[in-house]
């Protein structure tokens, strides 16, 4: 039976982990609240899955027509927070389910709550760059409350948005398998449409954000710079950072350039340097 990436596991995780540690994972014998949580756990990712999609939507839109900048700017802020609660309601409640924050059976907290709760040293096992999502998703917290407490404010920077919808697809990537182009197939792809929404000024922390993410899921893997944007982020002939398509890329051990072939791997090499045998994430 084929089952989906909520309940086979996250595929990125390393096999050697327990399978009680591993997001996502049905075992055969739960007690009723075990049961009810996953059921809830599944409920609350359709819930997210929905807003990421709404948000891209709004993210294309803003980026290819001339009206309607407002309305998609403001809907951006509010899905791209609403998918962020309910990925934050998501893994506090796949692992804690007994948390003191679901005190409320009518109620589920908020984003700014949930944050609190899932960084606590008791709460789940986060990775240095699912912390940094958290700090990102306090700044998004900031960015909706303007909008639904007062009149509209100026929102001709939505850097947060951007880097908050596209560490959220990062994560579910990684815990559900989940791949943007399930929500939103476009060439290029749709994450280039957020990526350029982030400002400047931003694009350093937003770099390092990414290279944090890419390491620790290639941890055995060298990573190659992005010609096009600098990060070091290039994994399958893409720079996971600015989404451009690459047709070359650089060595980091012996600086060689070499190309990359139609399916994702250097010419010749499947997926080590031909020069100096560096293992790569491809």
């Amino acid at each position: 039976m084929v089952m989906s990436g909520i309940e086979s596991g996250a595929p990125n995780l390393p096999a050697s982990r327990p399978a009680a540690e591993r997001p996502y994972v049905i075992r055969r014998h739960m007690s009723t609240r075990e049961a009810q949580a996953t059921t809830e756990v599944r409920a609350l990712w359709d819930n997210a899955k929905d807003s990421i999609q709404h948000a891209l939507d709004h993210f294309w839109s803003l980026d290819t027509e001339d009206s309607g900048s407002v309305n998609h700017r403001k809907w951006i802020v509010l899905s791209v927070h609403h998918a962020a609660e309910a990925l934050c309601h998501m893994l506090l409640k796949q692992h804690d389910p007994a948390n003191p924050a679901f005190s409320r059976s009518d109620w589920y907290p908020g984003l700014g709550e949930a944050i609190q709760a899932l960084s606590q040293p008791t709460g789940p096992r986060l990775t240095r760059s699912e912390l940094h999502l958290l700090e990102v998703f306090v700044r998004l917290k900031t960015a909706r409350d303007s909008i639904m407490h007062r009149t509209i404010p100026d929102l001709s920077d939505i850097t947060v948005s951007a880097m908050a919808l596209l560490g959220t697809l990062r994560v579910a990537s990684r815990r559900t398998g989940l791949d943007a182009r399930d929500l939103f197939d476009s060439d290029p792809p749709i994450e280039a449409s957020v990526f350029r929404f982030v400002r400047a000024q931003r694009q350093f922390e937003f770099q390092q954000f990414i290279e944090s993410m890419i390491a620790e899921e290639h941890t055995s893997h060298a990573i190659t710079e992005c010609p096009v944007c600098g990060t070091r982020a290039v994994t399958w002939a893409s720079c996971e950072a600015c989404f451009s398509e690459l047709s070359s890329v650089t060595c980091p051990e012996c600086k060689e350039e070499f190309l990359i072939g139609e399916d994702g791997h250097l010419t010749g090499a499947e997926n080590h340097c031909p020069s100096c045998g560096t293992l790569y994430a491809y």
